[in-house]
């Protein structure tokens, strides 16, 4: 890149900043201004410009440069569902006792449910 071309750049990187006025640390840059900014900082960057440098010249902080300069992490994708019709839950079979000694017994009728926790009593 040319010097004239580098100076340009380095100016509307500075105006696209400076054009949102007073801003605290907290206040949002928009993405477009963003954008401008970080095609910027990635020429000098390549050109072996420090990030403190590429930071002063722009009017931002280096380490919101660095931030922004990060890749943003892959989208999360949606997983589709699938909604069962009211009245499909398996209903259960038998009987499903837990014992004061904690067994659980499942499946079993009375009878059988009755004569194996006396066994195990």
């Amino acid at each position: 890149m040319r010097r004239r071309e580098r100076v340009e750049s380095v100016h509307a990187a500075r105006a696209a900043v400076a054009g949102l006025g007073p801003r605290g640390r907290t206040t949002r840059i928009p993405e477009g201004v963003r954008a401008r900014v970080l095609a910027y900082t990635r020429r000098q960057r390549a050109a072996g410009a420090s990030w403190q440098t590429v930071a002063s010249a722009v009017g931002v902080s280096a380490s919101a440069l660095k931030n922004w300069s990060r890749l943003a992490p892959p989208a999360r994708r949606l997983v589709p569902v699938v909604v069962s019709p009211a009245g499909t839950e398996p209903s259960p079979t038998g009987l499903a006792i837990v014992s004061p000694a904690g067994y659980r017994v499942e499946g079993l009728d009375v009878a059988t449910a009755t004569a194996l926790l006396r066994a195990l009593a």
